[in-house]
């Protein structure tokens, strides 16, 4: 798995004259079957009642074992995932994943 960690802060933070200021454009190359997912903060501090965050290495464990199916089923799996580690517990943050997968 490659990361590109954001460099701005998150949207809605700032002013958005400033925010668009901070923007930085990236490009990308990307080949067959690639997957490309933007999350929140939120799916990585998502706690269970013990207090563990699920955290990078389940995240990234989730991504490597759905990455060969459609992107809806990723998305599915892995918010399902998350949810099962968190077991109903209430969340102090959004939990957004938005995903694409090159396809021929």
């Amino acid at each position: 798995l490659d990361f590109f960690p954001a460099d701005s802060p998150p949207v809605g933070l700032v002013d958005p004259e400033v925010f668009n200021t901070m923007l930085q454009k990236r490009t990308l190359e990307v080949k067959l079957n690639d997957v490309i997912i933007q999350y929140s903060d939120g799916v990585l501090e998502g706690m269970n009642v013990a207090k563990d965050l699920y955290g990078e290495e389940r995240f990234n464990e989730s991504i490597r074992k759905n990455g060969h199916l459609p992107i809806q089923k990723i998305i599915d799996n892995t918010k399902a995932d998350l949810f099962a580690f968190t077991k109903g517990a209430t969340q102090n943050d959004d939990i957004t994943l938005i995903g694409v997968k090159v396809v021929g």
